[in-house]
């Protein structure tokens, strides 16, 4: 298995085991069809890092989905079990593990989930936006970088053999 695709699983992994719960404890399913699916989370942080778990902070972004520290509060500062998220540290233990940073994106991405390039329908190039432009600035025009490795990231899943829904 190519490394784009294990670590689109280890985060799906994550995203399905979230779902799961959710059904489980009653939230409805129109809530949960409205989340960033795993392929997609998966593919932004290829396009955000590589997902590169070495990533640590640069300036204010941390992490392999590049999270700053307003973003997290944004997304409802998701924690690592047992931790404390008035803690100032928190943010930063959060967003340099895979799980909890993508729970942070699927909060962030479902806050402002909209149909940002004007398309009609709401898929990964609209949360890729919001998690790369912001919730409020996500109709603008994502870097070609970025932009090319999501697209190539989701084309390989796309053609995969592989089921990974």
């Amino acid at each position: 298995m190519k490394a784009v695709e294990l670590a689109v699983v280890g985060i799906a992994f994550a995203c399905l085991v979230e779902c799961a719960i959710g059904i489980i404890i009653g939230s409805s399913e129109d809530k949960v069809s409205k989340t960033v699916n795993k392929i997609c989370l998966g593919c932004i942080c290829e396009a955000a890092s590589d997902c590169d778990r070495s990533v640590g902070c640069v300036k204010d972004v941390c992490g392999l989905f590049k999270i700053t520290r307003p973003y997290w509060v944004d997304s409802g500062r998701p924690v690592l079990t047992n931790d404390d998220p008035n803690d100032n540290a928190a943010f930063t233990r959060c967003v340099s593990e895979p799980f909890c940073a993508a729970k942070a994106v699927e909060n962030y991405t479902a806050k402002y989930r909209k149909d940002c390039n004007g398309d009609g329908v709401v898929n990964c190039f609209d949360y890729a936006a919001i998690h790369h432009l912001g919730g409020f600035g996500c109709d603008g025009n994502l870097e070609e970088s970025f932009k090319v490795k999501l697209q190539s990231c989701l084309e390989e899943f796309q053609n995969s053999d592989s089921d990974y829904s």
